[in-house]
């Protein structure tokens, strides 16, 4: 067992700092603007001179001294505990220009004042390793802008802590996320650039994600909200618009995907591959130009106990596609002007059909309502066409107006009988 002799200095000034810069690793800020500012609750907390405390040591007791050397090696292991800086970005700076990497250190704190607008010029990059937090509000937003061909605009390095944005627009620029925190709320995404397949406008990998409230204005190009390797996702109650996949999950579990309105997309609305336990709910799809929902696999295996349910869904080429040992149930949702509503592929389930239970569904006539191959099987209850329900309706109200009409005669008849001489 190693024990550490860990002895903490808050140093009040600079003359003090500079005495201890040798003896303990300083933490260093590199302005890239002229409209940088930093705060320093405690600039340095760290080790004192072990040598001094060696040395004198030494005098006292050669066995301390031993002991001191041992505890001099295990030093080497220790982790130096720092508190965090703030800097700020203000409002009053804007446009506040970033033309190299600005840098959040590990400790550090970025705070972004609510009306700041954040331009971001070729080389330019907020990297962050501590925390970022920019907090708008609905009068007045905070504008991050891409100025330049490159995309992405905000990127979380492992080290990161947290990433959270509330009331910001990002214009024309990504984010990426490794193994970090990521919060967003009442954001909107514009994106104007044609952008290739596999570029996203958030890209998410590991830690933890909630989006809630966003918005997504594309043009047909790149990709939406991509979640990988995730525990716990929840992106509810957002718009996403002219965005190929809006949300996809890969590798995900827990999930939750409910209260989006997902609408005119060349390729797929949602997209999982390889996730569990997740919920996909109370969504609005519409003029998807290939599937609403395509719930599939990787490497790592095949999807299974998604529920899909009470979604609407409509002008979609296929409304859901489950494929490759996928495992659903899709239960309550409304399917209208689907070429297609439900498509199993590759399912491999023959002799267990109820790994894919439809039930409660209710479907426009004329749509086909489940295709399937050679491979693949499904359980199906209470299933509802809109058809069947406009006729029970339509058959009711004959049957009102035969009665009323047949009444009507008896009534007529009786009084020229008994009154009408």
């Amino acid at each position: 067992m190693l024990f550490y002799c860990i002895f903490f200095i808050n140093v009040r000034n600079q003359q003090n700092y500079s005495c201890y810069r040798n003896i303990i690793k300083g933490k260093h800020v590199v302005s890239i603007s002229k409209n940088y500012y930093k705060s320093s609750i405690n600039q340095k907390i760290g080790l004192i001179s072990i040598f001094d405390l060696v040395y004198k040591s030494a005098k006292v007791n050669l066995k301390r001294f031993s002991f001191l050397l041992f505890i001099l090696y295990s030093l080497f292991y220790a982790t130096i505990v720092e508190a965090s800086d703030t800097i700020y970005i203000k409002e009053n700076q804007s446009p506040f220009k970033i033309d190299g990497e600005f840098l959040v250190k590990i400790g550090e704190v970025l705070l972004i004042e609510a009306g700041s607008v954040i331009e971001v010029e070729k080389g330019g990059l907020i990297a962050g390793m501590g925390s970022i937090i920019a907090r708008g509000s609905e009068s007045q937003p905070i504008i991050l802008r891409r100025l330049d061909d490159e995309w992405r605009i905000i990127r979380m390095l492992r080290e990161a802590d947290s990433l959270v944005l509330n009331h910001v627009q990002i214009e024309n620029g990504s984010i990426y996320s490794l193994e970090c925190d990521v919060r967003y709320f009442k954001c909107q995404f514009k994106n104007s650039r044609s952008l290739e397949w596999n570029q996203s406008i958030s890209s998410n990998h590991g830690g933890s994600l909630l989006i809630d409230s966003c918005t997504i204005i594309g043009n047909d190009s790149g990709e939406g909200f991509l979640c990988h390797n995730m525990k716990g996702p929840i992106i509810k109650n957002c718009v996403i618009e002219q965005t190929p996949d809006g949300v996809e999950l890969i590798e995900c579990t827990d999930g939750l995907i409910s209260g989006n309105d997902i609408s005119n997309a060349s390729d797929d609305a949602i997209d999982l591959n390889s996730c569990q336990r997740v919920m996909i709910t109370d969504n609005t799809i519409s003029h998807i130009s290939n599937r609403g929902l395509e719930i599939g696999h990787t490497s790592r295996g095949p999807s299974f106990d998604i529920e899909i349910s009470n979604n609407n869904i409509s002008h979609t080429h296929t409304g859901i596609h489950l494929m490759q040992k996928t495992e659903a149930s899709i239960n309550n949702n409304s399917f209208s002007d689907n070429t297609q509503n439900i498509l199993l592929t590759e399912l491999e389930n023959k002799t267990s059909p109820e790994t894919v239970t439809i039930t409660d569904n209710k479907v426009d006539s004329t749509d086909t309502y489940i295709v399937t191959d050679t491979m693949s099987y499904y359980h199906s209850v209470n299933n509802i066409s809109n058809s069947s329900i406009a006729k029970k309706i339509n058959h009711s109200r004959i049957l009102f107006f035969a009665a009323f009409a047949f009444l009507s005669i008896l009534a007529i008849y009786f009084i020229k009988r008994n009154y009408i001489k």
